[in-house]
């Protein structure tokens, strides 16, 4: 507030010692710079929310660390090592990704505007796909194709929520997880954010399930409903091929899995995973990890592990 109200005074008195013609072009610079100022405090507040903080301006806050920040700031989403994603992406790696630094990853991919709305449901949605062990990025692909991560958006069929979960296949899925389906409110039970990503998601594994892991076939299932694949299979004809659908979640994937691509993907290997050079530093215990041959060319080519004396004989022993 100081600084603007330093701005104001500064414009006041420049605008009054100046021409008119002077005047406006001051004055366009002025609004040129609160609009990138604005700008900039706006997308600062969402990547300072990002991992479930909140940034205050002024005075530092001190806050004790909670179990929970704890947990979301260390330990990662469990997923499957082997787990097949829905494009060429090595999931293989994500487990090494804590939970705030996965949400942060997702959300600067994203356009600013989508990355406002998609904030409150990101940590749901990785859950659901941890929990029933899909790929993540595909599951927020569907979500970003089919509700924009609007959650009382409704379609002509009258699909709801933020995975456009149609009634007949709620109430299917409702039975299979042995929840009580409304007979009244229907819309309203739908549309709970957390219920209706966790149905989008048992939906999307039975699918990729259904269809022996082909994510292609599931994806346009799942948009044209999995009797249309299966008919279109049995009769020979092509599935995704020119679908608008597919291609919308094709791209959507590729922008939700940009950052975790090159921040991820070639980001050097946990020490643990490496060999260490066995040579005698004064209170320092090396390890090796077990492998067929412990030649000296292994050894060699080994990195260093600087661990404590404590610490290397636990994972010696």
């Amino acid at each position: 507030m100081k600084f603007l109200q330093v701005q104001l005074n500064l414009l006041t008195t420049q605008v009054a010692s100046r021409l008119p013609w002077q005047n406006y072009r001051l004055l366009l610079g002025h609004v040129f710079i609160g609009a990138f100022f604005s700008y900039t405090l706006l997308n600062l507040n969402d990547y300072a929310n990002i991992g479930g903080l909140t940034y205050e301006f002024g005075a530092p806050v001190v806050k004790e660390f909670s179990k929970e920040y704890i947990d979301d700031t260390f330990s990662s989403y469990e997923f499957d090592s082997e787990i097949r994603p829905f494009s060429k992406i090595d999931l293989s790696r994500i487990n090494e990704v804590p939970k705030a630094e996965l949400r942060s990853m997702i959300l600067r991919s994203m356009p600013a505007k989508l990355r406002r709305a998609s904030i409150p449901f990101i940590d749901d949605a990785l859950k659901a796909a941890s929990k029933y062990q899909i790929d993540p990025f595909w599951l927020l692909a569907i979500m970003w194709t089919e509700s924009h991560f609007n959650p009382n958006a409704e379609s002509h069929v009258y699909a709801q929520g933020l995975m456009q979960v149609m009634p007949s296949t709620a109430k299917y899925i409702a039975g299979k997880l042995t929840h009580d389906f409304p007979k009244k409110n229907v819309k309203k039970y739908i549309r709970t954010p957390k219920r209706n990503i966790e149905y989008g998601a048992f939906y999307l594994n039975y699918l990729h399930n259904k269809f022996s892991g082909n994510s292609m076939h599931a994806t346009v299932a799942y948009n044209m409903g999995p009797a249309f694949v299966r008919i279109s299979l049995k009769n020979g004809r092509p599935v995704g091929k020119k679908n608008l659908y597919l291609t919308k979640v094709r791209k959507n994937y590729k922008r939700l899995t940009s950052i975790y691509r090159s921040e991820v993907q070639n980001m050097p290997r946990p020490y643990e995973l490496t060999y260490v050079v066995q040579e005698p530093i004064h209170g320092v215990k090396f390890f090796v990890p077990q492998a067929k041959e412990k030649t000296d060319k292994i050894l060699k080519t080994s990195l260093y592990a600087f661990l404590s004396p404590v610490s290397a004989s636990h994972i010696i022993n």
